[in-house]
């Protein structure tokens, strides 16, 4: 009997429902709305800013950060909506589960999709400054265009390959499943195996490639600058320092994806385990903390490009 009660109360605090008769949940709406609105304007000022940049045209970097700033805009346009509505509204009950199912696969993938421009980034500019004479072999268009593809098509096919058929599910907690039949949630409840396999291949792997890429670069400057100490107003070094400086761009938003994401990972995988020990304020907290960074990106860009940290000389 008391095993039933508790599980009762897990499934009415399972999502939280925010009410817009609340001053203090109305202020939390304006905040979305504002980080919303900030992620599509900013990514989109990035976009033009890097097609009017002259170091930036006909260069690989242009694209990919390009490509960073509409899948940006994508989580602005797409998901942040979706996930306010599900704050203030029962959205299982307004768009049916398998419209959240598809939210929460365009979710996996988007958010996904952010550490792996970041590590394209970060493998192209250590190409770019380590072996500039075999740069245009190592990233040539079609290469690169090849590793891009076969990113989206992976990501892509693992996440609605497992999400749209329920995989993620498999060793969640029984009384989450229990509460998604007896009341319908629009949430995304998974098992141990999907958060840590999930947690390796889309945080742990791509940055600890990011690290290794930034070390190898930071040791080859060091180097460079020991033994070329009399090319400092050459038209080589300047070329060399307008690369680093991109680079160093590329570690600072490697930087705000690790302190905005790092949280959420952590939280779901204590969440995975045991639900009921982690309060739903904070997931929620962490999620939004995570999403922030697709405002986070367009900022930093264009505060490091306006202190003359990128694309200047």
């Amino acid at each position: 009997m008391f095993e039933e009660n508790q599980n009762q109360t897990s499934c009415t605090n399972n999502g939280t429902v925010l009410d817009t008769d609340n001053p203090g949940h109305v202020s939390i709406l304006a905040c979305l709305v504002m980080l919303l609105v900030l992620t599509i304007v900013c990514n989109l000022c990035v976009i033009v800013k890097l097609y009017k940049n002259e170091y930036h045209k006909k260069t690989r970097t242009r694209f990919l950060l390009s490509s960073l700033a509409c899948v940006d805009i994508c989580i602005g346009i797409i998901i942040m909506p979706v996930q306010i509505t599900i704050l203030f509204h029962d959205a299982a009950s307004n768009i049916g589960l398998k419209f959240c199912d598809v939210i929460n696969n365009l979710d996996v993938t988007l958010t996904s999709m952010s550490v792996f421009h970041l590590t394209m980034l970060t493998w192209e500019r250590r190409v770019a400054i380590c072996n500039p004479f075999g740069y245009a072999i190592v990233c040539s268009k079609k290469r690169l265009a090849i590793v891009y593809t076969a990113g989206w098509v992976t990501v892509a096919a693992c996440s609605f390959g497992i999400i749209m058929p329920g995989y993620q599910t498999f060793e969640a907690e029984a009384w989450k499943l229990e509460c998604q039949v007896v009341q319908p949630k629009c949430q995304f409840i998974v098992g141990i195996y999907f958060v840590v396999g999930a947690s390796l291949i889309t945080i742990v792997f791509p940055i600890a490639l990011v690290l290794y890429f930034n070390i190898n670069v930071i040791c080859y400057v060091k180097k460079t600058r020991a033994n070329n100490n009399n090319l400092g107003g050459s038209c080589e070094s300047l070329t060399k320092n307008r690369r680093i400086r991109v680079t160093v761009t590329i570690a600072v938003l490697t930087g705000a994806f690790l302190f905005c994401w790092l949280p959420f990972t952590v939280v779901n995988v204590l969440d995975t385990i045991d639900g009921r020990m982690v309060p739903t304020t904070l997931t929620i907290f962490t999620l939004w903390l995570g999403y922030a960074n697709s405002a986070a990106n367009p900022l930093l860009y264009l505060l490091m490009q306006c202190n003359k940290c990128i694309g200047r000389g």
